[in-house]
Formats: C-alpha cells, structure tokens, sequence
C-alpha cells in the first residue's frame, strides 16, 4: 500500500462505459471526491482516443478527429456498393463491415485478400474493405478498431511517446483481463513497463473471443510479468 498517491498515478482499464462508470462510482465511495479527483479509468477504445488526441500528429492525423459509430461506417460503404454494382441486399453492411474489422485486427491487406480470392463475393469484400480504408484515410477518421490499432502502431513506431505515456502512470490495472486481446496487450505492456501492474479475470469467462480476446494472455500472465502473485478470489460477493 503507497498512501498519498494522486489518482492521476493511477490508471485502470475495462471494456465497456457501463463497467467503466460503475468503478467510478465505487473508487468515489471509497475515498471520497476529493481524492478521486483526476482518476484514469477508462474502457479500452477511451483511453485510445485520449492518447490519439494529444499524438495523432506523430502518425500523420490531426488531433482534431472525427471517431465513426455504425451509421458513419454505413454511409462511407454506401458509394462503394454503388461504385461496385453491388446492393446490401445480397452483401450486408453488417457483414462488410465484420470482415473489414477481422482482417483489420489480423492485419490483413485488401490488396493481398483481392489476388487471393477466387469467389466473387470474395473479390467484392475485398474491393469494399479498400474502398473502406482510402474513404477513412481521406476524412482521417478512426473507428473503433482504428483508436486500438493507431495507438499499437504509434507506441511501436515512436518509443519516446510510448515512455511518455508510461511516465504518467505508477500502477495499472486491468479488469477482465480473459477478454483481452493481443492487441490490447501490446498497449498495455507498453503503458506498464517499469510500472506496477494488476489484473482481474477468469480464463473460464472469456466472452469476447469473436473481438479477439485470447485467454492464454490471462494464463501465461506470470511468465510475461516475473513475480507476479496469484490471489485467488473464490467467494462471490454480489
């Protein structure tokens, strides 16, 4: 326990707003609000966009930029489905944009998925997914999958911003740590570095493995972070 630790220091992670507002919550009734003043709890895609905000510029994006919910990915796809000849009928924006974020998340590239497909639905989504990604890069607009992946990209390709993040920072903790995927690690492991780390989770609840959750994260966490304690928490108090 290290008293006097401003809330600042001190940054946890989760997935959902619900979630993130219910830590809120209980961190303000524990120490009053007074003490949680400046507290860093954030879901995943939040703390992204906050980092985005102040280093966008580092790789070529305003810090100004517009974040695409559902609605906004639709209207970028619709004049590509026109372009194409093709409808949604026979090829949904929902399905589109499925395989647009699985190969974003695998790092696939249009141009390699096109020479590869032999189907024509194939060679649509293919085509879709680029026309996609030119439409987004033109508005330098992110989606949701682009805040974790820009932010990846950004800690790897500009170090002193990676550190700068981290010197913020004196402990971290993770919330349902089975439902991170690599990607969310990578950012983790960088914000962590020297920093104190702690992770709740069950590898038995992982329910987030169709948005990449890989629960060996979870499993092989003592290998990765060296002395690292388990405690077993067996009673549920809900």
């Amino acid at each position: 326990k290290k008293e006097n630790m401003p809330a600042s220091k001190i940054l946890a992670v989760t997935f959902t707003n619900k979630a993130a507002n219910e830590m809120r919550e209980r961190v303000q009734k524990l120490v009053g609000k007074e003490l949680s003043k400046g507290m860093m709890i954030f879901t995943y895609h939040s703390l992204c966009a906050r980092i985005l905000r102040e280093d966008a510029d580092k790789i070529g994006y305003p810090k100004r930029f517009n974040i695409l919910d559902n609605v906004d990915q639709n209207q970028i796809l619709r004049p590509g489905y026109k372009k194409l000849g093709l409808s949604p009928k026979g090829l949904s924006y929902a399905s589109v944009l499925d395989y647009i974020s699985k190969n974003k998340n695998t790092f696939k590239d249009p141009e390699d998925l096109l020479k590869a497909a032999v189907k024509e639905t194939d060679q649509a989504l293919a085509k879709l997914y680029k026309f996609y990604l030119e439409e987004t890069f033109k508005s330098k607009s992110f989606d949701f999958d682009d805040l974790l992946l820009y932010v990846d990209k950004l800690f790897k390709e500009h170090k002193e911003v990676a550190k700068k993040w981290a010197d913020r920072f004196e402990y971290v903790l993770v919330d349902e740590f089975q439902d991170t995927s690599l990607i969310q690690y990578d950012i983790i492991k960088e914000l962590v570095r020297k920093n104190k780390i702690a992770v709740v989770g069950d590898p038995d609840q992982t329910i987030y493995t169709w948005r990449f959750a890989d629960a060996k994260l979870i499993m092989n966490f003592e290998k990765t972070f060296k002395g690292a304690k388990i405690v077993m928490l067996e009673e549920n108090y809900r």
